[in-house]
């Protein structure tokens, strides 16, 4: 975003001198030329600083919004509304700045003669390869409607997952974060006094306080190393993540770990199975669709053995070559892509596939709810347990000593 400052003339004749703020020039005049302004002179400000910082800073687009987006354009084009006339209403309805101005870039490449996927190429942080190429085959078929009404109900159902795990874990986290502070004001606050309390009586003190003593004694000296320590473990985990080697690593260790691992897994095999049928249905070829897929999977072993079978493809080999060999693929894949290659109908049985994977998925979740509440009773029971232990037992001591 910038700023133009600009001398125009008003409808009953008067010169004004203002400022407007807009993604390019051309956006700026049309947008004073809408307001019925007859435009004198128009230029970018040189001093723009202090607002553009703030605008680059927030800049990022949700997926919330390209799903409205993506609904609300699809009704649109269903109402047999022109494209470049949907696409500037919805430049309009548009409240957040950085989005504002993507669609008016889009609008106006539409505008111009381009095709909206062209369009939307030019602007890949925003929509995926995948859907880019959804909506160069909506264009191709004539089916623009279904396939926008197809993106924004694949991009609604992700969401909801992601918000039922995310709700689901919240419970747990708030539990963990308070009984972390709670213990952590014991050991720093209260067993410190304790311990003189129980010194000047002459009790003798249980195991249970002696190690919270301990560690009460190491967070009060050394507390400054455990944040240090943090700093380093947090960074290293970034820097690690970087390697591809070394992600491939941790991401293999994410499908492994209990309960969640299955989950994890579930979600992966279901945002393969379904975009890579729906890329075959559409036309795609499949090393493209392979590609496209392999950025969408959010898992670097997946990715690797996805571009992988890329390479064996192209070779003339089949697609399951690569995937029958590793222990960490699961059976069916690896069947389903093998009878699909044998009868030609591959995409027909890689959706049935993910509507298979998407019902695992959503029974996975509800066990996952399920399990959730009695674990973090059974922790929390666990640390109160120990901090009663340790706090109470003390004073019980110096009770019966007297």
């Amino acid at each position: 975003m910038a700023l133009f400052n600009y001398k125009i003339r008003t409808a009953e004749g008067k010169i004004q001198k203002g400022t407007i703020e807009a993604g390019s020039e051309k956006m700026a005049e049309n947008s004073l030329v809408e307001k019925g302004f007859l435009i004198l002179s128009i230029g970018q400000r040189s001093s723009n600083t202090s607002l553009s910082l703030p605008i680059k800073f927030f800049s990022g687009v949700s997926g919330e919004e390209v799903t409205m987006f993506t609904r609300q354009l699809s009704v649109m084009i269903g109402a047999t509304l022109p494209l470049v006339k949907a696409l500037k209403i919805l430049v309009k309805q548009q409240d957040k700045i950085a989005f504002k101005v993507i669609l008016s870039d889009i609008a106006e490449e539409v505008d111009g003669g381009s095709k909206l996927s062209d369009a939307m190429a030019k602007h890949r942080k925003v929509f995926s390869n995948f859907y880019i190429y959804m909506i160069k085959s909506g264009e191709t078929t004539g089916k623009l409607e279904q396939v926008l009404n197809y993106l924004a109900d694949q991009k609604e159902k992700n969401q909801h997952i992601r918000k039922k795990i995310r709700s689901a874990l919240i419970y747990p986290a708030f539990i963990v974060v308070g009984l972390v502070v709670v213990a952590i004001i014991v050991l720093v606050f209260v067993l410190p006094t304790l311990l003189e309390v129980v010194s000047e009586g002459g009790g003798e003190m249980p195991m249970a306080t002696r190690i919270l003593l301990a560690v009460s004694g190491f967070l009060t000296a050394w507390w400054w190393i455990l944040i240090i320590l943090l700093v380093l473990i947090i960074l290293g985990f970034y820097l690690a993540n970087r390697n591809e080697k070394i992600a491939r690593y941790f991401d293999t260790i994410k499908l492994r770990l209990p309960i969640f691992g299955n989950v994890y897994e579930k979600l992966i095999l279901t945002r393969f199975s379904e975009n890579f049928s729906t890329l075959l249905e559409s036309g795609v070829p499949v090393t493209k669709s392979l590609r496209i897929v392999a950025d969408l999977v959010d898992n670097k072993l997946y990715r690797f053995l996805i571009m992988k079978t890329i390479s064996e493809v192209e070779s003339g080999n089949s697609i399951s070559t690569v995937f029958s060999k590793n222990k960490n693929i699961p059976l069916i894949l690896n069947q389903v892509l093998i009878i699909g290659e044998e009868t030609g109908r591959l995409d027909e049985v890689l959706s049935k596939l993910g509507a298979y994977y998407e019902k695992e998925v959503d029974t996975s979740v509800e066990t996952l709810i399920s399990l959730i509440e009695p674990i973090v009773l059974i922790v929390l029971g666990i640390g109160v347990g120990i901090l009663v232990a340790g706090v109470i037992l003390p004073m019980y001591n110096i009770a019966g000593s007297l």
